[in-house]
């Protein structure tokens, strides 16, 4: 017997810019999808969710990893960044953004795809995916700091 499934993926690549967006650094990072995200997409593909947009937060966790986490604290008042850019083709989309120039001194370790959305007209935001760095990012007063989430929607047959 075969079974469709749809493996969701993704990854974060994070880059920090100098004030003169000349890249200091890259760092390519694989995400973990939380259990409360893929409870939220299947709420969007029944239609008990509506309108869904997403936020890339850069923070941390009082949790290891682990697939109940809902949420990361914001380090310093680094402001969740609403996406800016989406992009898609063939599976694939493209959530890009970049957050304010640092006003100081950071070090990211762990980064997350929030989603936000509609459940019965009021607006849900739950942690989709998180990403932990096995090293810290630093972001120097001065610098940006970009992130693009890949997530790819992969069918596979069983």
């Amino acid at each position: 017997m075969t079974q469709d499934a749809i493996g969701i993926r993704g990854k974060v690549v994070i880059e920090v810019f100098d004030p003169g967006n000349e890249l200091v650094s890259r760092t390519v990072a694989f995400n973990t999808v939380v259990d409360g995200g893929r409870a939220l997409i299947a709420k969007l593909m029944s239609g008990e969710a509506k309108e869904p947009s997403f936020a890339i937060v850069a923070g941390i966790s009082e949790k290891e990893n682990s697939p109940d986490l809902t949420e990361l604290y914001e380090p310093d008042g680094i402001e969740p960044l609403r996406v800016e850019r989406v992009k898609s083709d063939s599976g694939n989309v493209v959530l890009s953004g970049s957050f304010k120039e640092a006003d100081k001194d950071r070090q990211i370790r762990e980064a997350g795809l929030e989603l936000i959305c509609l459940v019965d007209g009021t607006e849900f935001k739950t942690l989709y995916n998180r990403v932990r760095l096995k090293e810290a990012t630093p972001v120097r007063k001065g610098q940006v700091l970009s992130m693009n989430w890949m997530l790819s929607f992969a069918q596979a047959t069983e």
